[in-house]
């Protein structure tokens, strides 16, 4: 992270800047290029352990939400656990955000 954007070390910061790129595309203030320019540079990195990182975005955020929602079972916790091992991850700091 830190070679890919400098001001962008936290993976709350660069979560909160996708979500404000993505709410700009939905509100055509910047078009899909502009998201892709942002990025492109930390998903070529993840290409190699075969993450996506706008797909690992909507996952965190899909979670959020259904935390927000309602409290989640200890079996529902499991089952989302489950699906974060498909992801293979290896940096703590992408890890702990989403658990």
């Amino acid at each position: 992270m830190n070679a890919y954007k400098p001001q962008y070390k936290d993976w709350n910061l660069m979560k909160n800047e996708i979500s404000v790129l993505k709410r700009k595309l939905k509100n055509n203030e910047i078009n899909e290029t502009d998201l892709e320019n942002f990025v492109n540079p930390l998903q070529n990195e993840l290409n190699k352990i075969n993450v996506n990182i706008l797909n690992l975005h909507d996952l965190i955020q899909q979670r959020h939400t259904q935390t927000h929602q309602s409290i989640r079972s200890k079996e529902e916790q499991e089952d989302f656990l489950d699906i974060l091992e498909n992801f293979k991850f290896s940096d703590k700091f992408i890890h702990r955000d989403l658990v």
